[in-house]
């Protein structure tokens, strides 16, 4: 939940889902399977009881932050430890 880069932010919540990694293959890229993973995720969090769905990715990664974006994620902030964009969804 909270590993130390993730002390650099002050989150919404400390009871979040924290998606890691999305990967899609790229013979399966454009197809919306990015997007299902996370819709599966904020139904995860609701039916566990979690208040927010927390998020990272690089500076660079325009495709996640436009992903992210699409979700209407809240913009956190800077870590600066690992070089990464935060961003929290309220469940």
């Amino acid at each position: 939940e909270n590993d130390p880069p993730y002390r650099e932010i002050n989150w919404d919540s400390l009871e979040a889902v924290v998606i890691h990694r999305i990967m899609v293959n790229p013979s399966f890229q454009r197809t919306g399977i990015a997007s299902e993973l996370f819709r599966f995720a904020i139904d995860y969090g609701r039916e566990k009881g979690y208040v927010s769905l927390k998020i990272d990715t690089h500076p660079d990664n325009q495709k996640m932050q436009n992903l992210i974006g699409k979700f209407n994620f809240k913009y956190k902030g800077y870590i600066k430890s690992i070089n990464r964009l935060a961003y929290e969804f309220m469940l």
